[in-house]
């Protein structure tokens, strides 16, 4: 019922192929597959078939006259454009298409009555700033969809307000979604999100790589959340507030585009079930209060800069993070003889010296030997003290044994 060809030299199916007239699931993903013979039509039993990355750039017409397939996966193909003939699979439950970045095969647009594909529940990634007015409303009339991705760019329709509105009240309508991201190249601005106001209320993960302003204020609604991406212009208190009421978020990915003025504070109040969080700006200024972030175990940071000012210690409070577990640090190589930037990495290597607990230091995807020297000054430490207590026993006896032979009782209590 199974069939795996997945990461083959295959550029071909035999005709025989349609011979396997049981077959539900058949992945032929990382191969050189680049169109499927008429005969495949003929397996109208399969239910999954994952064609990502491999040299397909349309879809076959075959494919659709499958009419029990449930999955179907394009994605890191050439296709660009799906034909109206998807429609024919009024089965289908998991679309995947485009690229999870935003690339030229990221960017496949969708035809018009997408909705009557109304089972579907993963649309993944599609380029609604390419689609029409229509399918992007359609996109309302499907309503089990649970997992959305889509391209967004800022060219002339994409700025059109009747269509913004459009994509927003297609939005809102979604109330089974669980899972929103939204891709945009850098710069790429976002701020008619702002507008959404009513998101959908079961979201539990929502990704933005264009740029917002600040955080929109809808976010308290979404008291499912456990994964946040979002890249803003403005960042402070109040904002650190908001996020923090977020019960159930488990993943803070920031994104900062400016330069601080002052330390973001993070207090002990809020993040009560954050593990990991993530922040990605040109020069890093933290403070963790005493009791900030209790579940925290990974820390992720970005930068390119040094201290904002001399005086400035751009992390501060790593003791504090009392599960802290893993710390990575990413910068360009180009600025490694930064002093600023050798800064941080120092202030950073002696926090980790200096914690309760052993934490692993990886930089720029390189595993750094912090631990293991930590372990060996610990070694050398215990064995110093070790001789040194040797020594010490060695001497009360050799005084012992002169008190036995003098008949001196008090040196004999020791």
């Amino acid at each position: 019922e199974r069939l795996e060809i997945a990461q083959t030299k295959i550029s071909k199916l035999p005709s025989e192929f349609s011979g396997l007239l049981y077959l539900k699931e058949l992945n032929l993903s990382q191969t050189k597959i680049t169109n499927l013979p008429p005969q495949f039509k003929a397996l109208n039993q399969l239910k999954s078939l994952d064609l990502s990355h491999t040299n397909i750039s349309k879809l076959p017409s075959e494919v659709c006259k499958l009419k029990h397939l449930e999955t179907l996966d394009f994605r890191g193909t050439k296709v660009v454009h799906l034909s109206k003939q998807v429609i024919q699979l009024r089965q289908l439950e998991h679309l995947f298409v485009g690229s999870d970045d935003y690339s030229v095969n990221a960017r496949v647009t969708l035809p018009d009555g997408i909705r009557h594909l109304r089972f579907l529940k993963t649309l993944v990634t599609v380029d609604l700033s390419r689609c029409s007015t229509s399918v992007v409303h359609e996109l309302s009339e499907i309503r089990e969809l649970k997992e959305l991705a889509m391209v967004w760019s800022s060219d002339e329709q994409s700025l059109d307000r009747k269509y913004v509105e459009c994509l927003l009240s297609s939005l809102r309508s979604l109330h089974c979604l669980t899972c929103l991201t939204i891709l945009g190249h850098y710069g790429c601005s976002m701020e008619f999100l702002h507008s959404l106001k009513n998101p959908p209320s079961l979201l539990q993960s929502l990704k933005i790589t264009g740029t917002l302003s600040k955080v929109p204020d809808w976010i308290t609604q979404l008291k499912d959340l456990c994964y946040i991406q979002v890249k803003v212009c403005k960042f402070g208190d109040d904002e650190l507030i908001v996020l923090g009421k977020l019960q159930n978020l488990q993943y803070l990915k920031l994104g900062l585009e400016f330069l601080p003025e002052k330390e973001m504070v993070i207090r002990t109040e809020g993040f009560p079930s954050l593990e990991r969080f993530s922040v990605d700006c040109r020069v890093l200024w933290l403070l963790f209060d005493k009791g900030a972030m209790p579940l925290l175990t990974t820390l992720e940071l970005k930068f390119c800069s040094g201290q904002v000012n001399h005086n400035a210690i751009p992390i501060v409070g790593i003791q504090h993070l009392q599960r802290l577990n893993h710390v990575i640090l990413r910068y360009s190589t180009l600025y490694d003889n930064v002093p600023g930037v050798k800064a941080t990495v120092d202030t950073m290597k002696n926090a980790i010296r200096n914690h309760l607990y052993p934490i692993k230091l990886v930089i720029n995807g390189i595993e750094d030997d912090l631990e293991a020297n930590v372990l060996r000054q610990h070694a050398c430490t215990t064995q110093i003290k070790c001789d040194g207590d040797s020594k010490i026993e060695s001497e009360i006896k050799e005084q012992r044994e002169d008190a036995r032979q003098q008949g001196n009782p008090c040196i004999l209590l020791l």
